[in-house]
């Protein structure tokens, strides 16, 4: 027995919708910005920040999925895949990260190859904590000469913002 529909189905305007929702899927994972030369190490992290202070927008671990995509090779075969890395930056040593109001980003040492920043952020709950963001430019294979997270220390709770 076929069932009826309030309205006539039209397979083309099913097709349609499906075919939109997977390129709409697509989409967010084209929009992340890429590691690219032109990127220097200050950049790199303010783009991290920025993203994990929204972290699910516009979908859940957007702004984890980002920071990922920003990560040093030698970082990510550290960490493991991105399902991994997610379930690290929920953890209590990284999760102040997500969603927070504010940081500053202020340079600590910078050499050719490596750069080292004090980061503060005033997490979501008002808590001030700090963190150490190493970067490295990579020296081998199509990422040559990007500046990428090599390493970021667990948080240090520096105080309760007013």
């Amino acid at each position: 027995m076929s069932q009826r529909y309030p309205f006539p189905l039209n397979n083309k305007l099913i097709a349609s919708v499906s075919i939109v929702l997977c390129f709409s899927a697509l989409s967010f994972a084209q929009d992340l910005v890429k590691p690219d030369t032109r990127l220097d190490s200050k950049t790199v992290v303010t783009l991290q920040l920025d993203a994990l202070a929204r972290n699910d927008s516009p979908y859940k671990n957007a702004g984890i999925a980002q920071t990922y995509e920003l990560a040093h090779p030698d970082n990510k075969a550290t960490t493991g895949p991105l399902t991994k890395f997610t379930l690290m930056l929920h953890a209590p040593a990284y999760r102040n990260l997500l969603n927070h109001r504010s940081h500053e980003i202020s340079l600590y040492k910078e050499t050719e190859n490596v750069a080292v920043y004090a980061v503060t952020v005033i997490d979501s709950a008002g808590t001030k904590v700090g963190y150490q963001w190493i970067l490295s430019k990579v020296t081998d294979g199509e990422l040559t000469g990007c500046w990428m997270t090599s390493q970021v220390s667990p948080a240090v709770t520096l105080g309760q913002q007013i």
